[in-house]
């Protein structure tokens, strides 16, 4: 049965600047992807540094923010020495504060370079430990007749888009994920057309609620990033030991459609080297409504937790605000 995709307002006309903007953009993709990779990678980290040294705003509210995930972690339990050591330690912080911003940089670069990677390549680059390996074989399986699809939600983390990627073209799943409407009209054709062009099936964030519940009713899966509201006000969530604001769509998608959930990170490991966390989370199948969107929300913010311990400085929400002020 066809999924019948949202009906949205037709874009306008873009400007001879949108269509300028865009073209250059898609020649530096082009680009990129034509020199050696680990060049690109390092190029890209060493931009995020000049943006660390001349962006003292944002360095203030990453190094406050990182300060935050230190201590949320070292309360769970879930820090390494070198993380404990950030918690405390204003040197250590600062090299973690430096180090988020290279990172941030690298994960535009993955994009235009990564995102063209053949299924043997993906499957070469992106390990799976054990723990992750044994989650995949259930996230990672095609649905079979009359089974509903998995919902995959993401943070803003490591090489986010090659979750995506590896699961459409290694593994042969049919994916949808919502996109936000940016305002350059030729800009959105374009990510429309290149992610598209990856296998990831893509829908307007705009209606997209009801598209996703087709999708997931005829085993089709969809694919969420939800560590942060883009757009709206967000539920309330404990998060690292403080209350940050997420999108209520994933849980009110998973409470409805009955359908599993897998939250999943890719850490970067290396220049063009990735391992993947999978994991399945735990769900109520009773209670009230109330209830259970409260629990989904609280397991996807547990998982999203033991993610970002593997690596916080590529945790990139955090060069955004995150969590509500205090008093």
């Amino acid at each position: 049965m066809p999924i019948a995709r949202p009906v949205v307002t037709p874009p306008r006309p873009a400007t001879l600047r949108e269509r300028l903007i865009t073209a250059t953009l898609a020649g530096g993709v082009a680009l990129l992807r034509h020199l050696p990779e680990g060049l690109v990678f390092r190029a890209a980290y060493a931009a995020g540094l000049a943006a660390w040294l001349v962006d003292r705003k944002r360095r203030t509210l990453v190094r406050a923010n990182l300060r935050q995930v230190c201590l949320g972690l070292q309360a769970r339990g879930l820090a390494s020495p070198t993380i404990s050591a950030a918690a405390s330690d204003e040197r250590q912080l600062a090299r973690l504060t430096r180090a988020a911003f290279g990172q941030w940089a690298v994960s535009y670069a993955e994009s235009a370079v990564a995102t063209g990677y053949s299924p043997e390549r993906l499957r070469a680059r992106v390990s799976l430990p054990t723990p992750a390996a044994a989650a995949a074989t259930a996230a990672l399986a095609p649905a079979r007749s009359g089974e509903v699809g998995r919902i995959f939600v993401s943070p803003h983390f490591g090489a986010m888009e090659l979750a995506g990627l590896y699961a459409v073209q290694v593994s042969g799943l049919r994916v949808w994920a919502p996109m936000e409407t940016v305002a350059n009209p030729a800009l959105q054709a374009y990510f429309e057309r290149t992610r598209g062009a990856s296998g990831i099936g893509i829908v307007s964030a705009v209606g997209a609620s009801s598209h996703l519940r087709d999708a997931l009713a005829v085993g089709d899966d969809v694919a969420i990033v939800s560590d942060r509201p883009i757009g709206g006000l967000g539920v309330r969530v404990e998060l690292l030991g403080a209350i940050a604001r997420m999108p209520v769509g994933p849980a009110v998608l998973a409470v409805e459609s009955g359908a599993p959930v897998y939250a999943i990170g890719v850490v970067r490991t290396g220049w063009g080297r990735w391992s993947a966390h999978i994991e399945r989370l735990d769900l109520p199948a009773v209670g009230t409504r109330r209830e259970r969107l409260s629990a989904v929300l609280d397991a996807q913010a547990r998982a999203f937790e033991r993610i970002i311990s593997e690596a916080p400085e590529q945790w990139w929400a955090c060069l955004f605000p995150i969590w509500e002020r205090r008093g």
